[in-house]
C-alpha cells in the first residue's frame, strides 16, 4: 500500500537509466580497447591501466572521465550531475582515436624494426671485422 506522489511509488527506486546506459558504453568500450590495443582484463580500469602507456593523454583523461562517471551513475543523488554531452563526446574521442589502431600494421611495424636493428648489428660487426683484418694485415 505504498501512496503515489508524482506519478511513482514512494519507496520503489528510481529509474535507472543512466546508469545501465553509462555502464553498456563503457562495457563496449572496454571490448574495443582490448581488441585494438591486445591487452587482458574485464574492467574499463584495467584495461586502460594495463594499456595506458600506448595512448596519448587526452584519451587517458577521457578514459578516467568515464570511470568516474560510471562510478558516479551507480549513486541515484550523483547520477544527477552527471553531463551526459561531455561523456558522450568523450566517449567518441576515444572511439575516433581507436578506430585508427590497426593491431595488424603495428605487429609488422614490430617485425620490421627487430628485422632493422639485426641488419644494422650485422652491417657493424662486418665493418669491424674488416677492419680488424686490415689492421692486423689479413687484407
Amino acid at each position: 500500500m505504498a501512496c503515489r506522489r508524482g506519478g511513482r511509488r514512494i519507496g520503489s527506486p528510481a529509474p535507472m537509466t543512466a546508469e545501465i546506459h553509462i555502464s553498456e558504453q563503457t562495457t563496449a568500450l572496454t571490448q574495443l580497447m582490448r581488441q585494438k590495443l591486445r591487452v587482458r582484463g574485464n574492467t574499463l580500469p584495467i584495461v586502460l591501466a594495463r594499456g595506458k602507456y600506448r595512448l596519448p593523454k587526452r584519451i587517458v583523461r577521457a578514459v578516467n572521465r568515464l570511470i568516474e562517471a560510471e562510478t558516479m551513475a551507480e549513486n541515484p543523488r550523483l547520477q544527477m550531475m552527471l553531463d551526459h554531452q561531455a561523456l558522450d563526446a568523450s566517449i567518441r574521442e576515444v572511439e575516433r582515436f581507436l578506430a585508427d589502431i590497426d593491431p595488424s600494421d603495428e605487429r609488422k611495424g614490430w617485425y620490421l624494426g627487430i628485422l632493422a636493428s639485426l641488419v644494422i648489428n650485422l652491417l657493424t660487426l662486418a665493418i669491424l671485422l674488416i677492419a680488424v683484418m686490415l689492421w692486423q694485415g689479413y687484407l
